[in-house]
């Protein structure tokens, strides 16, 4: 015997989100946007100099925050678009551009948590700093460079589908 699935859905088949969720969603993901930029902004203002002799912890506070502001603002996008935009449903291309901007940010924040993670570790138990490279290359490459390569060849093979839960 034989069995097929005959289950077929439409691609990004989103059904708009409800206002009880919606709009909370995006109140919070503005509210993390303001207080990221106040971080911001302490940070610059906090600093003098060239950002490269600034102390290690600094750049990665900095990257860090810069990793969040752009997460928040995908994410309140994407909530406006989805909450008020009842007129420009989300079609295939803007699924792939929210979730590959959305996913990279949130990866970039992982890899960079990791790094900082092990960076600590080194310094405290082996009491010795790691190398990060000219333009802390060692850690912006795998962190931005991997996961963009990485999402762009699965936006281009267009395996980005709706969230199942």
């Amino acid at each position: 015997a034989t069995l097929y699935n005959t289950t077929t859905r439409a691609s990004y088949d989103f059904k708009v989100v409800p206002l009880s969720v919606g709009v909370p969603i995006i109140l919070i993901t503005f509210c993390s946007i303001c207080v990221s930029l106040i971080v911001f902004i302490s940070l610059i203002k906090t600093k003098t100099g060239n950002f490269f002799t600034w102390k290690v912890i600094d750049r990665f506070s900095l990257y860090t925050v810069v990793l969040d502001l752009l997460l928040y603002t995908t994410q309140t996008s994407y909530g406006i678009h989805q909450r008020f935009g009842k007129s420009t449903r989300i079609n295939d291309l803007a699924c792939s551009i929210y979730g590959i901007l959305i996913l990279e940010f949130a990866v970039a924040q992982v890899i960079l948590c990791s790094a900082m993670a092990v960076y600590a570790f080194s310094l405290v138990v082996r009491n010795q700093n790691l190398n990060l490279g000219k333009w802390d290359s060692f850690i912006i490459l795998p962190a931005i460079g991997v996961t963009i390569i990485e999402l762009t060849v699965v936006a281009f093979f267009d395996k980005f589908s709706t969230n199942p839960v």
